[in-house]
């Protein structure tokens, strides 16, 4: 006679098993995904490092100073090119209408024109 295996017995022992990788199987997966949230912080605090870092900042701030001191000077170099031609405009028309005879001033101020 043949005994067949009894379904009580390795029933209960393959669920075990299967409980037990189960459950291995959701701890790798759970701390899989604990190190990637690990690994995604740690990301973001070393961008937040990078972009707070004294040396940057004083980088950033030369770089801003400079800039900023080129059109500053570039726009006053354009004032001080604007006055000095007014003044010598006003000092050629000046020279233009000197003297006496008030006929020669306004062909001297027209020649100017």
């Amino acid at each position: 006679m043949e005994t067949e295996p009894k379904s009580d017995g390795a029933s209960p022992q393959v669920n075990l098993d299967q409980a037990k990788l189960d459950l291995d199987r959701w701890k790798t997966e759970e701390d899989l995904n604990l190190r990637r949230e690990e690994l995604e912080f740690k990301r973001k605090e070393t961008l937040r490092a990078i972009w707070s870092s004294p040396l940057l900042l004083a980088i950033v701030g030369v770089f801003t100073t400079i800039i900023v001191s080129r059109v500053q000077n570039s726009s006053q170099a354009k004032a001080n090119l604007t006055l000095e031609r007014q003044r010598f405009e006003s000092s050629l028309i000046q020279k233009a209408i000197e003297g006496t005879d008030s006929g020669n001033a306004a062909e001297r101020l027209h020649f100017l024109h």
